[in-house]
């Protein structure tokens, strides 16, 4: 029942963010008016890829209008070095902190240098593009109670499984996101996000001792009446690359939203869509496994593959007899118990833009049965993570 119940929800909120997603998308929106804006680079090691960051903004929105502020957060790296090369082209202000102080801390304080109204946060590892800057800030024009946008992740390669499951996840979070644009949204990407700087103020800055300090802004934001929203129109990032990076930053993000759930309980209820949908996919999830592994028919493979392991000796004739036997069987029963999976299409079909790539289908069983379980079972460490941090951490402490 509760497989049915989780299901159905998960299925009505499909089609009801795809809706919306396609309304969104198809509504025209051109910037009318280019007006002057301040963008905020914070520079943690990232001197391989600041200088790109810094010449798409400038492509994507020229020098008149753009007033450029990177900081340089202590990096041991030659960050510095690269920065104050570029600084001689594109002539924006260097900010050079002498010891690393956080991103919370050195957004606040170069925020605080910026002239214009409407301020873009964006990681040194992402690269602007026109389209999704146009959109962020035509969202601006006229909506004076628009506080926040932001601008979903593309990753920059997709060349292997564990970039391909991540291009998955943020396309699943892109809609979950999306929905919200009818009223307000929870979540910022931080690696591209604008706020109206009178907003910015309102909400308090980003707060040092918040885990994921972009989605504790967007919380504050809520809080103070101002509206956020989220652009469809995607930028692309750098994503982690081995599993070990993979798993931190993970741990950080869900983390970081268990703290914002539990310390803005009177933002999100008012806003259960996220949550809902999330917990939908969480039991069905977990009970699609349990049913799966628990299959007795499983139970008699593996009986007779043991058998005929020890009678013939020979591991490859034990698996010919076993997929001569069971086949038809396995499939059905694969097919009806990971039924649930076929819901994680609607993700993929932004990964197909040849007839090549239909292969990537198939990606919805790892993504189902291995890269999203790890991602529930993270997301429980996460929670214990918030709940310890929010005991022990002071207004001024650094969350990390």
């Amino acid at each position: 029942m509760i497989r049915i119940i989780s299901m159905g929800i998960i299925i009505f909120l499909l089609i009801v963010m795809v809706t919306v997603y396609l309304v969104d998308k198809k509504r025209a929106r051109k910037l009318r008016k280019k007006v002057s804006v301040s963008f905020l680079i914070p520079c943690y090691n990232d001197g391989n890829s600041v200088g790109d960051t810094i010449r798409s903004i400038y492509r994507s929105y020229g020098q008149d209008y753009t007033e450029v502020i990177v900081a340089n957060d202590g990096s041991k790296d030659n960050s510095l070095k690269i920065l104050k090369e570029l600084r001689k082209k594109h002539h924006f202000h260097l900010v050079d902190n002498k010891k690393n102080i956080g991103k919370a801390n050195t957004l606040n304080k170069i925020a605080s240098l910026a002239k214009h109204e409407i301020l873009i946060v964006v990681d040194a590892d992402t690269l602007v593009n026109k389209k999704s800057l146009h959109d962020v800030l035509a969202r601006f024009e006229g909506n004076h109670n628009l506080g926040g946008v932001s601008c979903p992740y593309r990753p920059s390669t997709n060349n292997n499984l564990l970039s391909l499951m991540q291009c998955i996840e943020y396309n699943m979070f892109t809609l979950v996101v999306g929905v919200y644009n009818i009223f307000s949204a929870i979540v910022l990407w931080g690696g591209f996000l604008a706020v109206r700087k009178k907003a910015f103020l309102q909400a308090g800055k980003f707060s040092v001792n918040a885990i994921s300090e972009d989605m504790d802004l967007a919380f504050k934001l809520n809080q103070k009446k101002w509206k956020v929203e989220q652009s469809f129109f995607p930028v692309i990032s750098d994503v982690p690359q081995t599993y070990r990076t993979w798993f931190k930053q993970k741990m950080r993000w869900t983390s970081g939203a268990a703290q914002c759930i539990f310390r803005y309980f009177n933002v999100w209820i008012k806003n259960p869509i996220h949550v809902t949908f999330m917990l939908s996919y969480t039991m069905m999830t977990v009970l699609s496994l349990y049913n799966f592994f628990s299959n007795n028919m499983l139970v008699g493979v593996w009986d007779n593959f043991s058998f005929l392991l020890k009678a013939t000796g020979s591991f490859m004739i034990s698996v010919y007899f076993v997929i001569t036997l069971y086949s038809s069987t396995i499939f059905e029963t694969l097919l009806i118990k990971s039924s649930f999976s076929l819901s994680y299409l609607v993700y993929v079909f932004p990964l197909i833009h040849k007839n090549t790539d239909i292969y990537k289908v198939f990606l919805i069983i790892p993504f189902a049965f291995v890269y999203f379980p790890i991602y529930i079972i993270i997301s429980f460490l996460g929670m214990f993570i918030a709940l310890y941090k929010i005991r022990t951490l002071g207004r001024t402490d650094r969350a990390w």
